[in-house]
């Protein structure tokens, strides 16, 4: 073969391999893309339902702090001696209030899709993610060990009736007596119960849920704008 027909093959084989290296790149990149696309709408659904899990639950957030509200403002009256005494008899909830407690059920769905959503690098480093984790890793502990306490507390004040008067069946089967309403809302070891009761609702678990609603508010605004068409 020539020299010249020897440089022409060269040529010719070295535009092919160019060719053939453009085509796998664009290849290469056409899958990225498509790939990347498929990551985020599949991560637009995710934060879909971390949405919706957030809304329901900022939704019974806020009837859970209202009851609580109504309810610590009793056990003001109550402390107080400021409830007639024709009322007090008919209160039951004057006597049950520091023996019943609802604890937020936080919705973790919508969490536990996006912890085990494997995403590219730069959706691991999304802000947004970034946020939702802290914040549902603070409100599970926060609600989970307040709750807690709030619950031990109640347990301990059941026991402390049951294992001292004898009208506690009846109580729990919903008759009202007169001794009941002397022993639970005169008697200062009772109504130190209350105060105790009161205090761990209104210093500790009420002010975890308004940040629970504060938080998960501005929290939904940005769901929103990542989530809408």
């Amino acid at each position: 073969m020539s020299k010249t027909g020897l440089k022409a093959g060269l040529k010719y084989a070295l535009r092919e391999l160019v060719l053939l290296v453009l085509g796998i790149l664009i290849a290469l990149s056409v899958n990225n893309w498509n790939e990347n696309r498929k990551n985020q709408r599949e991560l637009k659904t995710i934060l879909s339902v971390v949405k919706s899990d957030l809304t329901l639950d900022i939704a019974d957030a806020k009837i859970i702090r209202d009851a609580y509200v109504e309810q610590m403002n009793l056990l003001d009256s109550v402390l107080m001696d400021s409830i007639s005494p024709e009322r007090l008899k008919t209160c039951r909830s004057c006597l049950s209030t520091h023996l019943s407690f609802s604890k937020l059920s936080v919705q973790t769905k919508g969490l536990h899709m996006l912890q085990n959503f494997n995403s590219s690098e730069n959706i691991v480093n999304d802000s947004l993610i970034i946020l939702l984790e802290k914040f549902y890793t603070g409100i599970l502990l926060a609600n989970e060990t307040l709750g807690g306490l709030v619950d031990r507390n109640i347990e301990g004040n059941l026991e402390f009736y049951r294992d001292r008067y004898a009208w506690y069946a009846d109580f729990v089967t919903g008759k009202l007596t007169d001794e009941m309403f002397v022993d639970v809302l005169n008697a200062p070891l009772s109504r130190n119960r209350i105060v105790h009761h009161k205090l761990l609702v209104s210093r500790n678990y009420l002010p975890m849920l308004n940040t629970f609603i504060t938080s998960g508010e501005q929290l939904i605004e940005q769901l929103n704008e990542r989530t809408q068409d």
